[in-house]
């Protein structure tokens, strides 16, 4: 996937809503102007739709230059590097572009049809039910199978190349669910597991916060079997976040804080038991002597060196989005060491600063933080900040830009719309 050009079935229905949405924005803007020319009135409409969407112009107009800012980096990154490597790298930069360009879409048509945040959510956790379930699965049948149509790769514990934790001659599969990866799984749950509980905490009915507690508790569950050990810390900080910022004076006061609170400490006891009954594997997993997780953290550290390596030698424009690794295959010699297999940089951070370069991660940097600044909910940010420090997915996976833009998109709405139910947060 990593610098190649892929087509994700999900676009079709991504793309398909976009087109329907500004269909309709044109169409309901172009009745005021009916004696205009069409291609003219389109314009205008569509220029009109986005200003309208965004009700912060300032934050329109930073989106739009750091939008083209990266655009134009990206362009002199094509032609600033090896010709050797031209079409691969247009292919790889293009590609990251498509994916941008697609969630970017979709994030507008969510804001242009005023859909709320608290709907968002909600889908959001509908979404990773089936993902649950098969996770659950692999876990307990310990394999997976092939499902072309569903883009899910055959796994099992017997399997080399497959994620899994190694201990005293067994071998456990760690939890896929449909994506890529268990790290990729773990994330998105660590930032469901949040989302439900604060859900919980808002709901009006009782039976809402009973299946909001419910999503809460069978999430954390598989989470741990995923075994990410960044996604737990991650989930564990941004629930304690949610915790602190429940308004308890209000809370208690009312009827459903003793079903959210006897959530939480079910919630809790399922997790103890579960880490009780899965002890081994859990002390597999953090004990670095093990030997994949010896083989684990030496691959993140020589990717951490080379991905510096690479950004001394391209600090201003970098490599272009998605075609780190393009440069990384190209560099030989004695001296130099590259990840087996060969992997970007295992940290966003990293990995940004060598595909964009000073400038181009300077650009981004500084509209994430004014999103951040603004934002009411800093949770999100902060799973998506802790997942970026020791995982690249976040950046170089469709399903790991997807999370982003949900993440992100969230906290925005947070700024930009007023809560529809009774919010303790």
């Amino acid at each position: 996937e990593q610098g190649s050009m892929s087509l994700y079935a999900s676009w079709i229905l991504v793309l398909v809503i976009v087109l329907v949405t500004v269909y309709s924005s044109v169409q309901l803007l172009c009745k005021q102007a009916p004696q205009a020319r069409r291609f003219v009135c389109i314009r205008r409409c569509l220029l009109k739709a986005v200003r309208w969407s965004f009700r912060d112009k300032k934050f329109l107009v930073l989106l739009t230059r750091t939008i083209i800012g990266l655009f134009i980096i990206s362009v002199f990154a094509i032609f600033t590097s090896d010709t050797a490597t031209l079409p691969l790298r247009m292919v790889a930069i293009g590609e990251w572009w498509v994916q941008v360009g697609i969630l970017l879409g979709f994030a507008w048509c969510l804001i242009v049809q005023g859909v709320h945040r608290e709907k968002i959510i909600f889908w959001f956790l509908i979404s990773l039910i089936p993902h649950v379930c098969i996770g659950i699965f692999q876990s307990v049948y310990q394999f997976s199978p092939a499902i072309k149509w569903l883009g899910m790769a055959y796994h099992a514990n017997t399997v080399l190349g497959d994620s899994v934790i190694a201990h005293d001659g067994v071998r456990m599969l760690r939890a896929y669910g449909g994506f890529p990866h268990p790290n990729i799984f773990a994330g998105w749950l660590a930032l469901a597991i949040p989302l439900a509980m604060y859900s919980a905490s808002c709901a009006i009915k009782k039976m809402r916060v009973y299946f909001y507690m419910f999503l809460a508790t069978v999430f954390s569950y598989v989470l741990i079997l995923t075994y990410s050990r960044t996604a737990w810390v991650a989930c564990i900080v941004a629930t304690l976040l949610i915790l602190k910022m429940v308004n308890l004076s209000i809370f208690f006061r009312i009827k459903k804080s003793k079903t959210f609170f006897t959530g939480c400490i079910c919630m809790l006891s399922v997790c103890l038991i579960l880490i009780y009954t899965h002890r081994a594997n859990i002390f597999a997993r953090i004990e670095i002597s093990n030997r994949l997780e010896a083989k684990s953290v030496h691959t993140r550290l020589v990717s951490l060196q080379t991905g510096w390596i690479q950004f001394v030698q391209k600090p201003f424009f970098g490599s272009g989005p998605n075609a780190i690794l393009l440069d990384m295959s190209l560099k030989t010699g004695p001296d130099i060491k590259l990840p087996e297999p060969l992997e970007p940089p295992h940290s966003v951070f990293v990995l940004a600063l060598d595909e964009l370069g000073i400038f181009g991660f300077s650009l981004f940097s500084f509209l994430i933080y004014c999103i951040y600044k603004n934002s009411k909910w800093k949770f999100p940010f902060l799973v998506v900040i802790l997942l970026s420090f020791l995982d690249h997915y976040l950046w170089s996976f469709w399903s790991g830009q997807s999370l982003i833009m949900i993440a992100i998109l969230i906290s925005y709405l947070s700024y930009t719309q007023k809560q529809e139910e009774y919010s303790t947060v």
